[in-house]
Formats: C-alpha cells, structure tokens, sequence
C-alpha cells in the first residue's frame, strides 16, 4: 500500500467575474478570474497532519474545498488513495464522502439551527449504514462519547452550546462517516485559547484512535507546530515551501516562509529572530505579478529571473520543497 493518501497535481481553482453587459459595453471590461488556487502540487501521506498556513486570502480555504470535492478544479487533478475524485464522485459519490469530510471554521455557522444533535448526527449516520430506531441513538450517543458529549446533549439545539461544544459537534458529525481523510479548515480560530487546546488534543487523540489523516488549515503558527507533522506555506494561490515542521519552524528557506515566522511570538528560551516586515501588500488574484509572485515584496536579492520566470517547487540542498530562484542556487 502506498503511503501517499492525497496526491495534488498541477492544481487550479479559478473564479470567473462576469461584467455586465452595460460594462461591458460602455467602459470596456472584460471578465476576469479570481486565480484563488493557482497551479499547486503536494502530497499528504496516509495517517499524518499536513499544516497549510499563509495569509489571509491566499487560497487556503479554496485549495481545502477543493479537495473535499465542494469546488471543482479549473485545472489539475486530485487523487484519493490512487483514484481520481473527480471519476469518484461522478461513479458514486456517496462512497466518496464516506471517506473524506470537512470540519469548518465557524462552528456557529456550520451547524443547523433548527435541528437538534439527534438529527444532525443521524443524517451521517443513515447515510453510511442502515440502523433500526435503537441502533442510531446508540451510535449517535458512541459518537458524543468520543467527542466528549453525552447523551444529555442529543436533543439541545446548537444555540444551547458554548462555541467549543459545537465544534465538538462538528467534529463527530465529520466522524460519523468514518472518514479516513479530514479537512480542518482553521477549526479553533474562533474558540477562547483554553477551549482551542482542548479542541486539539481531541483531534490527535481521534487521529490515533481511527489511524485519521488531516490537512489542518491554520493561519495561528503556533498551533501549527503544535499538531503538525509537515508544513506548506501558501502565497498568493501558490505552494512557495514544505517540509518537516520543525524543520521549517527552525530553518526557514523561502524568505517569505522567514517573513511569516519572523511574526511568531517568542519564548526566552528560543534564539533571538528578527522581525522582518514586508513592504506593500499581497498582490490581488485578479493580476499577479509576472514571474515569481512574491518578488514585488521579496527582501532578498531579486534578479530578472525572479521579474520574468515563475519558480518551480523543487527539492532543496535540505531535502524540502521550495520554489524560490535564488534560494534554490
């Protein structure tokens, strides 16, 4: 059995802005295209957590969608255990979905308010296996187990839960399926601090117990290096950089791999790390820059190669993935 779980080859999401026919014709416009997710390649080994970290409106959210199969990819494919999704989901979708589910940032937002814990872990649950009226409210209670609810909880709406309660909830929903692959799109950034490390321990503990595999999204470095094993920085709807976390964490490559972590709190103990702060801001989707897409706001030395020739991601001196012109001399 290969290792490789999810394999992201030549991947794309574009977004089409369509301009009116009036703009069209009296100013001119043409229609554009949001490059939200612009041409990636990664892989996620079975049973592992790969971090994904970048600014916001990078394409972290766009490129985890699209994985989970709620975005169709402009260009580019995806494959989940050596096939592709997208041949999956058009022979049988359902059999997809048992195996690859989401939990998504908002807990307040991503569960129904007029149904209750019951309902809402019952739909997953019938949707895997066909149970008689006893053998779903035992499964549903085993998945608040697990989740650490109980079985008090099975018929409060989610308004009469704190925000880590229903994110509690939202994971066990994703479990129901018994997935062997989730998608954690930043799914602490709206909880209390307390509440975010019990939400973490929980999420190693199940990826143990149920041997899970996880692309946890995250813009919070610190929780990154925490829970993952691997980490991929984003720029601008690109992979610029991935490698082993603490590898990255202790030896950035790409400098705006360095920018980003420059930004890290620090503890006494660490060694002193400069600040660096980027000039401008990220370019918009819409235009990117020609060549490489971070050179109008690179501090290293940029040449005419890094203006005119986009960078590949190609294996460094160190072993990991960067794709910089200069770095990878």
């Amino acid at each position: 059995m290969s290792k490789t779980l999810v394999a992201v080859t030549g991947l794309k999401k574009h977004f089409l802005i369509q301009r009116s026919l009036i703009t069209k014709l009296v100013a001119g416009a043409k229609d554009q295209r949001i490059r939200a997710v612009d041409g990636v390649d990664f892989e996620i080994h079975r049973q592992e957590t790969l971090g994904l970290v970048g600014e916001s409106g990078c394409g972290k959210t766009t490129l985890g969608r699209t994985l989970v199969g709620l975005y169709e990819p402009t260009a580019g494919s995806v494959t989940f255990a050596g096939q592709n999704v997208e041949e999956l989901k058009r022979k049988d979708p359902l059999a997809f979905y048992r195996q690859v589910q989401m939990v998504f940032q908002n807990p307040y937002a991503s569960l129904n308010p007029r149904k209750t814990v019951r309902d809402i872990l019952s739909q997953p649950l019938q949707a895997r296996a066909r149970y008689n009226p006893k053998g779903l409210e035992e499964a549903a209670i085993r998945l608040l187990e697990q989740v650490g609810l109980n079985a008090h909880h099975m018929d409060r709406y989610p308004h009469q839960f704190s925000g880590g309660q229903r994110q509690r909830i939202s994971i066990a929903r994703a479990l129901a399926m018994q997935p062997s692959f989730i998608v954690c799109d930043e799914p602490v950034s709206a909880l209390d601090v307390s509440v975010q490390a019990q939400i973490l321990n929980l999420l190693r503990d199940l990826q143990i117990r149920f041997q899970l595999t996880y692309l946890f999204i995250s813009h919070d470095l610190s929780v990154v290096r925490y829970l993952c094993d691997r980490v991929a920085v984003m720029y601008l709807g690109k992979i610029v950089e991935i490698g082993d976390t603490e590898d990255v964490f202790n030896q950035p490559i790409h400098p705006y791999t360095e920018a980003l972590l420059s930004s890290m709190p620090q503890i006494k103990r660490e060694p002193v790390r400069q600040r660096i702060l980027l000039s401008g801001s990220v370019p918009s989707p819409l235009n990117p820059p020609s060549g490489c897409s971070f050179h109008p706001r690179c501090f290293a030395q940029v040449g005419k190669i890094c203006q005119q020739k986009e960078p590949e991601l190609k294996q460094h001196a160190s072993g990991r993935l960067v794709a910089c012109h200069r770095r990878n001399l």
